[in-house]
């Protein structure tokens, strides 16, 4: 008897490196990959994705596929599972359960110590994620319309987005909606909050906020945060006089420099992150008028 499943490699980059998703299973008490036996009618990726989103509570989208597994299970089983590699993009409810009793990332020699098997060390060690984990896509927005500056009579960190400004943020949100968004970060303004929050809430993330993208940053802060983008694949939300900044500091790291830099509000700039750098730059105008 043959008993195909399917599974994920879920990784995301960490402080000393690649992080590894792994589940423990307190019928068997072993720490192992996620995965779980294909449903009827279901190919393998999309076995493989729902298993992850069952067992770890995680959202993922497939990069590329990995090998099969192949083992005989003790009760004499030949199982044959179908592993990808994935990356997170989101987050669902998820609690200890009777099949998964706990989740935990950890970074690659530690996961492979702590896998119960030695099939799934092997997948692990075979699989270079440094690549993966310096690449991705920064998508740079300037915040919505939000009316004149001069006629905004209160503290100007707390100037809103316009009716305009709402429905360039509601496009953006539209715009993103497929895509393998990691993270969503904000300059503390109000009207840069307002731009990413449609987003935020269709994808169940959190907005954070970040010194470095207000107004009047120091380059040396910028170019602090710029690096940390790297391997990210993140929504940022800035203003006008950072943008430049920002992409100045990607083109000194080795990025081609944009012939032309245009920051219309509601605009996102779309920086590509291959192979450890910022790559290229592509200018998308405002979806709305």
């Amino acid at each position: 008897m043959i008993v195909r499943a399917s599974g994920g490699l879920v990784f995301r980059p960490g402080v000393a490196g690649p992080e590894v998703l792994l589940v423990h299973r307190p019928r068997y008490d072993d720490w192992s990959l996620p995965k779980g036996k294909d449903d009827p009618g279901e190919n393998p990726a999309q076995a493989a994705l729902r298993e992850v989103g069952e067992e770890t509570g995680v959202e993922a989208i497939i990069i590329s596929e990995l090998d099969e597994v192949r083992y005989t299970t003790s009760s004499g089983i030949d199982k044959r599972v179908k592993y990808f590699l994935m990356r997170p993009s989101g987050q669902i409810h998820w609690a200890p359960n009777p099949e998964v009793d706990d989740v935990r990332w950890l970074p690659v020699a530690e996961a492979i110590e702590t896998l119960s098997y030695e099939h799934d060390r092997e997948l692990v060690e075979a699989c270079d994620l440094d690549p993966h984990v310096r690449s991705g896509t920064v998508y740079l927005v300037r915040h919505g319309s939000a009316g004149d500056r001069v006629a905004w009579e209160g503290d100007d960190r707390e100037r809103p987005l316009t009716e305009k400004g709402r429905r360039q943020a509601a496009a953006i949100a539209a715009w993103l909606e497929s895509q393998p968004i990691e993270a969503i970060v904000s300059s503390r303004h109000l009207r840069c909050r307002q731009t990413v929050a449609p987003l935020a809430e269709a994808r169940g993330l959190p907005v954070h906020t970040h010194g470095a993208l207000s107004e009047g940053s120091t380059e040396r802060d910028i170019a602090g945060f710029a690096r940390g983008l790297l391997g990210m694949t993140a929504v940022v939300c800035t203003h006008g006089d950072v943008i430049p900044a920002v992409l100045g500091f990607m083109a000194t790291e080795g990025m081609d420099a944009p012939a032309e830099q245009r920051l219309e509000k509601g605009s996102v700039w779309v920086v590509a992150v291959a192979g450890g750098r910022f790559s290229s730059a592509r200018y998308m105008p405002p979806l709305t008028s």
